[in-house]
């Protein structure tokens, strides 16, 4: 009998020709490198360990869903209303605030949503899932061990202080490792809108969730403002309130004017330097 191990029980660095005792995080993309050029290796397996190597310095904060882009509905809500907002998101599980829209009350699967429709004596803070709550600083590999240990989905991320700054799911860790995901209710390239939208020399509509990092690379500025990360933040604290739809706000010789949004949110903005009328 042969002492080697059988490949099905090598470590799969063994396989590759690798010892555990000779790798390490700083020569991991010199050897990955290697062994994709001598075909020991798929190149979209490379990019799949480079994915799992990157992740784990990030943070759930660095991949959460902001809470001003969650969809979530109010226990108070009208049913017709939270149910078009549902079928709209396409989301599986939504979370759902009290009447005064600042406490969570819980999450909704959307199939509970049936028994609902089966039985209206049913209240719908009764079909309501408990809510898992997780630090921002937490670490991505350590959370996607949580959700596997718990068998969970989805959780709400908190601040320093307590309060909801967004939410993370499994789909958004497993995307980090391993690429877009796309169900059937993904929105196809084709039908995104364009982050920048050039309608003619110097004059631009752009997505109001730009960073400010982006924006400033894109146009030569030089915004920065500690408290918000987006121009749509920018602009907002400009205004001090919730601009209207047309109103117009002059930032460092920029032109910002407010394009029509629903909700508490700034979607879209047209911009232009003012010296270009």
């Amino acid at each position: 009998m042969s002492d080697d191990p059988s490949p099905s029980r090598k470590s799969w660095l063994s396989r590759f020709g690798l010892e555990r005792k000779s790798i390490t995080l700083n020569n991991w993309n010199t050897e990955l490198s290697l062994l994709q050029k001598e075909g020991q290796i798929d190149p979209s397996a490379v990019g799949m360990i480079r994915s799992v190597l990157a992740s784990q310095t990030l943070t759930v904060r660095d991949i959460m869903v902001p809470r001003a882009h969650m969809t979530s509905i109010a226990i108070d809500d009208p049913f017709d209303a939270s149910l078009d907002k549902i079928i709209q998101s396409g989301h599986s599980r939504i979370p759902v605030l009290s009447e005064d829209h600042e406490e969570l009350q819980g999450i909704l699967l959307t199939k509970d949503l049936l028994k609902l429709m089966q039985d209206p004596s049913l209240s719908l803070i009764s079909l309501l899932r408990p809510v898992d709550y997780v630090p921002e600083g937490k670490y991505v590999i350590a959370q996607l061990n949580e959700f596997r240990e718990r068998h969970s989905h989805m959780a709400l991320v908190v601040d320093e202080y307590g309060a909801v700054s967004g939410l993370v799911t499994i789909e958004d860790i497993l995307e980090q490792i391993v690429g877009e995901i796309d169900d059937e209710h993904d929105i196809s390239e084709s039908e995104v809108e364009p982050e920048i939208e050039q309608l003619d020399e110097n004059h631009y509509i752009i997505d109001a969730k730009m960073s400010l990092e982006e924006f400033n690379e894109r146009f030569g500025t030089h915004f920065e403002k500690d408290e918000v990360e987006t121009i749509s933040g920018l602009v907002m604290t400009q205004f001090g309130l919730l601009p209207n739809v047309d109103d117009e706000v002059v930032i460092d010789n920029f032109k910002f004017k407010v394009l029509p949004y629903d909700g508490k949110v700034l979607e879209r903005l047209e911009v232009k330097p003012c010296d270009d009328q």
